[in-house]
This record gives structure tokens, C-alpha cells and sequence, in this order.
């Protein structure tokens, strides 16, 4: 197991944690957004779709999951490799995206697609971070 000597608390809990408060910010976002049920005669009359919102805060848990995979946050040795990897794997979650966009679906439809368009620049941001602020040497990481 690997720990990683931090000058700071706030730095390893964002490390720890940042993903998962990415995806509950988006996961809020599309539990809001399925308020809106698209185009249809009676919006008042569609009730509040929990199943297809529950899997639409699924699906980004997954994706998320996955770029947190891929730049291993808390892991000493970083790598710009991941940082790549991650970044397209970013890019085919926002064309995928792109791709299966459909006018006048309800709201929480169009999540997937919102959050992926922003994982094209949140993850290299964040990867640059992560793989700037590596350790030096391996004084700083020790292996229990």
C-alpha cells in the first residue's frame, strides 16, 4: 500500500474525495433537470421519472469512476500517459455524447452529454494537476 506525505490536509482530501463530489454536483444537476419532461402536451400531468434520473446519476457514476481509474489520484508514481488516456477517454464520452443528442427529451436526458462536454476540460486540467504535483523523489512516498 502506498501513502503520500502531503503538506497539506485539504490537498489529499480533494484528492480523495474531489470525484465524488464532481459526480454528486452533476448528480444534483440531473435529479434537478428531470423536473423537466420535455415536450409534451401536459407537463403537469408527467410524473417524476426516479428510474431513468437513478440511472442517469448511475451512468455518471460509472464514467466517473472510470477517470478516477485512470488518473489514480492518489497513487505516487504519476504519468502524463494517464493524463492522455484519460483526456480521450473524456473526448469519446462527450462525442458519444454529441452523437446521441435528441431535441425535446426531458431534462435529465441531456446530462450525460452536459458532464461529458465538461470532463473534456475538467479532466486535463486536473491530470496536469495531479501529475505537477508528483512527488520528486521517493522520499516523499513511502510504501507500508
Amino acid at each position: 500500500m502506498v501513502t503520500i506525505q502531503t503538506g497539506s490536509t485539504v490537498g489529499l482530501w480533494v484528492r480523495r474525495y474531489g470525484w465524488v463530489a464532481y459526480w454528486l454536483a452533476f448528480s444534483g444537476y440531473s435529479l434537478a433537470a428531470a423536473r423537466n419532461p420535455g415536450l409534451v402536451a401536459d407537463p403537469a400531468s408527467v410524473p417524476y421519472p426516479w428510474e431513468a434520473a437513478l440511472l442517469t446519476c448511475g451512468l455518471l457514476g460509472v464514467q466517473t469512476a472510470a477517470l478516477n481509474a485512470m488518473l489514480r489520484p492518489l497513487s505516487a508514481a504519476r504519468s502524463w500517459r494517464r493524463v492522455a488516456t484519460a483526456s480521450g477517454l473524456a473526448l469519446v464520452f462527450a462525442a458519444l455524447g454529441v452523437v446521441t443528442a435528441v431535441t425535446d427529451m426531458p431534462g435529465y436526458y441531456y446530462v450525460p452529454g452536459l458532464f461529458a462536454l465538461a470532463n473534456v476540460v475538467v479532466v486535463p486540467v486536473v491530470g496536469v494537476m495531479l501529475t505537477l504535483s508528483a512527488p520528486r523523489n521517493d522520499e516523499s512516498a513511502s510504501s507500508v
